[in-house]
C-alpha cells in the first residue's frame, strides 16, 4: 500500500477541479499559463472559492506547481486537465445507434454503419458482420449528430493508435509495447493473419492484420500517394495480397501487394517478427 494520498482523492473535489480548469482554460500564446492567487479565485464560481489556500495546497507538487509568477500546472496537471476537456468524466455519453456512412465494404460492397456506446466507437459491416474499425473515444471528440464526424474520429484514433504502438510506444501510458506475430497465423490467414500489440504498463492492446502493419510503412504511403490509389485496408479497398512465409528462424514474411488501379505496379515488404519492416521493394527495385 503506498503511503500518502492518492491522486482521485486528492482530485475528489469540485474546488479542486475548478483551479484545474482554471489554470488550463488560460492556456494562452500555445502554452499553458500562470494565474496569481487572486485570478485563481476570480475563475472560481463563488461556492467554490470557500478554503482556497487549503485545496492548493492539497494540488501543489503533483497536479500545481507554485512559482514566483503564480500557479500552473504540473505535467499530471495538464493530463488531468485534457481528460475533462475531452468529457472523459462526463456522467451522460452520448449513443450513437448503427447509421449507414458513405464509406461500403471492401469483401460485400454494402454500406458501412458506424456506432457509439459507453465510451467506445466502431464501425462495422451489417452484411459480412465483420467489424472494420473499434476505438475508445472521449465523447467530445466528435458530432453526435454527425455520422461522418465519428467515422472520421473513429478511424483517426485507430490509425493514430496502431501507428505508435508498431513503434513500440503505448498511446495512452507511453509505456513498452510488445509486438508478435507468428508463422503459423501467417500460413492460415495470409495477409489477415493478426498480429498482436500489447502494452507491457497498462495491457492497452490492438490486434492489426499483417497488412494493416505494412501498410503504415513509409514505402507503402509513397506508392499510394504517387499512383492514386487507395490502401487495401481502406474499408472500400480492393486488391490482391499475397504472403509466404520465407524463413522461420528468425521469422521473415514477405507480404506482396497488387492494388488494383495501380497499373500492375507491386510493392514488397518482408517482415520480421516483432513487425519490423526489413526489407522493401517496388517491382524488385526499392530500398531496405
Amino acid at each position: 500500500m503506498r503511503s500518502g494520498e492518492g491522486p482521485f482523492s486528492l482530485l475528489a473535489d469540485e474546488t479542486r477541479l475548478g483551479v484545474v480548469e482554471a489554470l488550463g482554460d488560460a492556456t494562452d500564446g500555445g502554452r499553458y499559463a500562470k494565474l496569481s492567487y487572486s485570478d485563481v479565485r476570480a475563475a472560481l464560481p463563488e461556492s467554490a472559492r470557500g478554503n482556497l489556500n487549503y485545496h492548493l495546497r492539497k494540488l501543489r507538487n503533483r497536479f500545481v506547481r507554485r512559482t514566483d509568477d503564480g500557479y500552473r500546472l504540473s505535467t499530471a496537471g495538464i493530463r488531468v486537465y485534457q481528460a475533462i476537456s475531452a468529457g472523459a468524466f462526463h456522467d451522460e455519453r452520448p449513443v450513437v445507434d448503427p447509421t449507414p456512412v458513405e464509406r461500403r465494404c471492401g469483401e460485400c460492397a454494402d454500406r458501412l454503419r458506424v456506432a457509439y456506446r459507453d465510451g467506445r466507437a466502431e464501425v462495422r459491416c451489417p452484411t459480412c458482420e465483420r467489424c472494420v474499425h473499434r476505438s475508445p473515444l472521449p465523447p467530445n471528440a466528435f458530432d453526435p449528430a454527425s455520422p461522418a464526424d465519428l467515422l472520421a474520429a473513429c478511424i483517426g484514433r485507430a490509425r493514430a493508435d496502431l501507428r505508435s504502438m508498431w513503434f513500440g510506444l503505448c498511446p495512452y501510458c507511453s509505456g513498452y509495447v510488445d509486438r508478435d506475430l507468428s508463422a503459423a497465423a501467417v500460413t492460415n490467414e495470409g495477409a489477415d493473419a493478426v498480429a498482436d500489440l500489447r502494452c507491457t504498463l497498462c495491457g492497452w492492446s490492438r490486434r492489426p492484420t499483417l497488412g494493416a502493419v505494412v501498410d503504415r510503412h513509409h514505402a507503402a504511403t509513397v506508392f499510394y500517394e504517387e499512383r492514386a490509389v487507395t490502401p487495401p485496408t481502406r474499408p472500400e479497398a480492393a486488391s490482391d495480397r499475397e504472403t509466404e512465409v520465407r524463413e522461420t528462424d528468425p521469422l521473415r514474411v514477405v507480404v506482396t501487394t497488387r492494388p488494383d488501379g495501380a497499373d500492375g505496379d507491386t510493392l514488397r515488404h518482408v517482415v520480421d517478427e516483432d513487425l519490423q519492416v526489413v526489407e522493401w521493394a517496388v517491382n524488385g527495385s526499392g530500398g531496405s
